[in-house]
């Protein structure tokens, strides 16, 4: 795949497309990578941009190692702790729900609650599992249209300690992206309309739209940042700082270092905290079945005697 990707890219080139339009051509890199070296060749200074793109992408995949690292146990047990659930709510209730109805007589409500929930999921097991198939290819159709792509940021970023992530992840790209752009002299306007093709997610690219408007009307920098929630009081506090010694280009460095060192902690943190959730959650509901079943026994045993 590699090779093939070298080939087709070293066709454009000789066919005399620019290096930034034969990686946009070749449809295998994102806005931010093409439009990085777009910047290069437009400066001349495409050998920075290069070391700067090596290592904003060495530090992405370490991150992206770091998370895999962080939550493939948790989601391994996940995994195994919904195997178990439909395991007991398919075999293990039904089996014992047959063993009620040949005793007869009234069952505890918890058991009642747990026999309906197995005959439920027993009936409509292929249709749960026909449903979750359609979600995931509605989601793969509409992940790039607008509406979906607002709904589901806004949705990632209410969850807890997920959504800080993820917006810290996005916030350390757009620092990085900031930093390129005026290392390469390009001026805040235009910088703003490259970073909306750069940055990829949702809620930081409506922001920008805004932003470069405030920024044509002669709004400084870091009070057009203000006006949105995404952006923290310390970001603000910083890129103000930034512009009134005229070193926004240190201090989103500085910035993108913090953001980075911050997921990576959290990540840690977040691992650290799911696991011992699933596991307490998967007791709590065997637990919870096993009473159930074995509830009405004891009372028949009660009842013999």
């Amino acid at each position: 795949m590699t090779g093939y990707i070298y080939e087709k890219i070293t066709e454009l080139i000789v066919g005399g497309s620019s290096l930034s339009s034969s990686l946009k051509d070749s449809g295998k890199f994102s806005p931010h990578e093409y439009y990085s070296v777009q910047i290069g060749e437009e400066t001349g200074e495409l050998v920075v941009v290069l070391e700067e793109l090596s290592k904003f992408f060495s530090k992405k995949i370490n991150q992206r190692r770091q998370i895999i690292t962080a939550l493939s146990y948790p989601i391994i047990v996940l995994f195994v702790a919904i195997g178990a659930i439909t395991f007991m709510m398919n075999f293990i209730v039904p089996m014992f729900a047959s063993v009620f109805s040949r005793f007869g007589g009234e069952l505890p409500a918890i058991t009642k609650v747990i026999i309906s929930i197995s005959n439920f999921l027993s009936s409509n097991l292929i249709y749960i599992i026909l449903a979750l198939i359609m979600f995931i290819l509605f989601t793969i159709s509409q992940k790039r249209k607008i509406w979906f792509r607002k709904l589901s940021s806004m949705l990632l970023l209410k969850i807890p300690v997920i959504g800080k992530l993820i917006s810290k992840i996005y916030l350390a790209r757009f620092c990085s992206s900031m930093k390129l752009l005026i290392n390469a002299k390009i001026p805040l306007v235009n910088a703003m309309d490259l970073m909306e093709k750069m940055i990829g997610f949702y809620p930081i690219e409506c922001t920008i739209k805004h932003i470069r408007k405030d920024l044509m009307e002669g709004t400084p920098l870091y009070k057009s940042l203000a006006k949105f929630n995404i952006y923290s009081k310390r970001f603000t506090a910083l890129t103000q700082v930034g512009e009134e010694v005229n070193q926004l280009d240190s201090i989103f460095a500085k910035l993108t270092s913090q953001y980075s060192d911050e997921v990576d902690h959290q990540t840690k943190l977040l691992s650290s905290f799911i696991e011992p959730v699933i596991l307490i959650f998967l007791g709590l509901f065997v637990g919870l079945i096993l009473i159930a079943m074995y509830l009405p026994l004891f009372q028949m045993s009660s009842s013999f005697q």
